[in-house]
């Protein structure tokens, strides 16, 4: 196993003692620290119809929402070539949208 490790690079995480590999100390608190951290919880979702839906899909549709009403008044102003190439940007505008609606409505 020894062997492995060293063709791994790995052996400066482990120790021998009375010929078992062991990881050290620190490795292994940080190991068992991170299991301890990652919690489970619900999966946030919103009862519609009898059907849960998860909260993302209403800010995805509130983002493409918001994309729209923008593209309709940078046209109404004249201005819609500011934001070229617009394959570009009204995909990123409707993902910052959609964020910003989920952070602002759905923090916990």
């Amino acid at each position: 196993m020894g062997d492995v490790l060293n063709a791994l690079g790995c052996a400066h995480w482990t120790s021998r003692i009375r010929g078992f590999i062991i990881p050290r100390a620190g490795q292994f608190l940080a190991m068992f620290g991170s299991l301890l951290l990652c919690g489970r919880t619900f999966a946030p979702s919103i009862a519609l119809f009898g059907a849960g839906f998860p909260d993302w899909v209403f800010c995805i549709a509130g983002g493409v929402a918001a994309t729209s009403v923008v593209h309709v008044a940078l046209g109404r102003r004249g201005v819609r070539s500011w934001i070229a190439p617009l394959a570009v940007s009204y995909p990123a505008l409707s993902a910052s949208l959609a964020m910003a609606a989920w952070l602002i409505i759905f923090s916990h």
